[in-house]
């Protein structure tokens, strides 16, 4: 993940990397590649419940693999990196209401790239690089 974000980033592209990605796990990529990039990033901490992680989970290839229990297992919630690293997105927040604000945030236009779709909205977390 470290390895195609960077490249991509060293293209010129926009780089969102998104899914559930614990601290534990990814906190040292996740703070490491907004630190050595040379443009903009920004980085958010969506608060998704986990009945909502539950419906999402069952749009993916691996739904019949993984059931609700594992996801309980490992679900995490606020699993925050340390510092004041991400914006927190509020359960509250629509997915239209979410895409806006990182929309804004990031100066982006959907004109420009297109719509951020839902399931890139609600992943446990998101970053962008933008140069």
């Amino acid at each position: 993940m470290d390895t195609v974000a960077r490249y991509n980033l060293d293209a010129g592209h926009h780089v969102v990397l998104e899914g559930t990605l614990y601290a534990d796990r990814n906190g040292q990529m996740l703070q490491q590649l907004p630190a050595d990039h040379r443009g903009h990033a920004h980085t958010y901490c969506l608060d998704v419940s986990f009945p909502e992680t539950v419906a999402g989970h069952a749009t993916t290839a691996i739904a019949e693999k993984v059931d609700e229990r594992r996801l309980l297992d490992r679900h995490l919630p606020f699993d925050l990196l340390p510092g004041d690293m991400k914006t927190l997105i509020g359960a509250d927040s629509s997915p239209a209401n979410t895409v806006d604000r990182i929309m804004q945030d990031t100066d982006l236009t959907r004109r420009r790239t297109g719509a951020l779709t839902r399931r890139a909205a609600h992943g446990a977390a998101a970053w962008s690089g933008l140069r």
